[in-house]
């Protein structure tokens, strides 16, 4: 706690902060304060009557949190990891204290496994070769993200799709979420994927958003940072880093249920060097997609022109 304060009035005291009234556009709201009084109404209504909402409703884990009956996991070994504000003017490149910089540390020492959860995954070259660096050290290395059906970026997926083959060449094993997974039958179900509304050549399915890692099946970290530009160089981002067996195991299963062959893609190389998709359909049949699979034309267009444009800072 005392950390998250501290993290809290480094930004508010800095001068990138500044008062919402500074930022006042236009006219004010027709029908002053009862108008938006009645659209905040409106807001919480229509959050409260989502598929989300309703699914807390019906979690048996959340349930039991709530009631204060499921078994709580402590640690004593919590940091918090929190980018500096001044990282917004673009001042934090190669910063020791940045989120990016500590999980890069972590990853480095990984020994046994790493085990990697990103909605928007785009490694770069040099997240790439961590990765790989740390597979040849005889590491177990896994990767979830969202399939270009799942995700509701598809621009993010063209960009990662650049470091595909080099990940999977170097002995990453990767997993892509569908866009109609099933991971119901775990907490992560209930708090780490989310039922998405779609945007601009987005899903309109359920979408990987857990930001989580396992290292060595000791350290978890849970945060808002996801693998990519973005998050490494754009955004200000926090999460925790705690050193528990317990919660380790916990996400583990999580993960496992995210890669399972109902709910995701195995991607893989044939004896080609071409991509393949591996998966179970319906029928607990095993099904082998050598393009893509489930995504339409206008995604797979959206991705391959964020793929082949410079455009990899912003994604």
């Amino acid at each position: 706690v005392d950390a998250t304060e501290a993290a809290f009035d480094m930004y508010w005291n800095h001068p990138t902060a500044v008062r919402v009234e500074y930022l006042k556009r236009g006219e004010p709201m027709s029908g002053g304060l009862d108008a938006l009084r009645g659209a905040y109404d409106a807001h919480v209504n229509e959050a409260r009557n989502s598929p989300y909402a309703q699914r807390l409703r019906d979690s048996a884990e959340l349930a039991a949190i709530l009631e204060g009956s499921n078994e709580k996991i402590w640690s004593s070994d919590v940091k918090v990891l929190s980018d500096p504000p001044y990282k917004a003017d673009g001042k934090a490149k190669d910063d020791p204290n940045t989120v990016l910089a500590h999980l890069a540390e972590r990853f480095r020492g990984a020994q046994t496994s790493l085990r990697i959860l990103s909605p928007y995954f785009i490694p770069g070259k040099k997240g790439s070769q961590l990765l790989v660096d740390t597979a040849a050290r005889g590491a177990k290395v896994e990767v979830v993200t969202n399939s270009l059906a799942a995700t509701d970026v598809a621009a993010v997926h063209g960009g990662y799709s650049r470091y595909r083959k080099r990940l999977l060449k170097g002995g990453v094993d990767v997993y892509e979420l569908k866009p109609h997974a099933d991971t119901s039958n775990s907490a992560g179900g209930i708090l780490g994927s989310q039922a998405s509304q779609g945007s601009k050549g987005g899903s309109s399915g359920v979408s990987l958003h857990t930001k989580a890692a396992i290292i060595d099946g000791e350290y978890v970290f849970v945060g808002s940072f996801n693998l990519d530009p973005r998050s490494a160089w754009l955004n200000c981002e926090m999460g925790v880093m705690v050193r528990s067996p317990e919660l380790a195991r916990e996400l583990a299963a999580i993960a496992d249920r995210y890669s399972d062959p109902a709910n995701a893609f195995k991607v893989s190389l044939n004896e080609h060097g071409q991509l393949r998709w591996t998966h179970q359909d319906a029928g607990q049949m095993q099904t082998v997609s050598t393009s893509e699979p489930q995504a339409g034309s206008k995604r797979k267009i959206v991705a391959w022109i964020a793929r082949i444009l410079p455009l990899q800072t912003q994604l």
